[in-house]
């Protein structure tokens, strides 16, 4: 059963979201990346579903979030580590 949000809570949500937005783009996030087809999140922020629909938002597409975005960090280190010791 779904049950609709009093009017105050929804007006407190939006100011919210508002304000992670202007926090987002004061951080010049989206201007710093070139955007190809596709953009991936990663790390353990990328969980945060709020974060990742605000930045849908911005970009005006979909974002990729891997199975583990929280270990995408550690595989790469693993594999540009892995490499280095091949080349030595």
């Amino acid at each position: 059963m779904r049950i609709p949000l009093p009017s105050a809570a929804t007006e407190i949500r939006a100011e919210e979201d508002g304000k992670i937005r202007q926090e987002l783009m004061e951080a010049a996030m989206p201007k710093r990346v070139s955007l190809t087809p596709e953009v991936a999140f990663t790390g353990g922020v990328a969980q945060n579903v709020c974060l990742l629909r605000l930045l849908q938002e911005e970009l005006k597409q979909e974002i990729v979030v891997p199975d583990n975005p929280d270990m995408t960090g550690a595989l790469g280190a693993a594999l540009l580590a892995a490499e280095s010791d091949h080349r030595s």
